[in-house]
């Protein structure tokens, strides 16, 4: 078990970067098909915003929405 330690420490950093940068790049993608281009680029620049996006700034654009299927066509 001993010799397969560092194996499994870097097979799950290697995880970690992955997925780290799997989140980065849905963000960008998140950020610029909604318009939020300040996100944007505060995101590309510096990657700690992030989190903060995910967090706080697109919950409260699609809780002030409501879904397209309840919008109604004009008559």
């Amino acid at each position: 078990m001993n010799e397969w330690m560092p194996y499994l420490i870097w097979a799950g950093a290697l995880l970690v970067v992955i997925g780290s940068l799997v989140l980065y790049v849905w963000t960008l993608v998140n950020a610029a098909k909604n318009g939020k281009w300040v996100w944007f680029v505060l995101i590309l620049l510096m990657w700690p915003f992030c989190l903060a996006y995910l967090i706080f700034a697109d919950k409260r654009r699609a809780a002030s929405q409501e879904p397209p299927s309840f919008r109604r066509e004009p008559t």
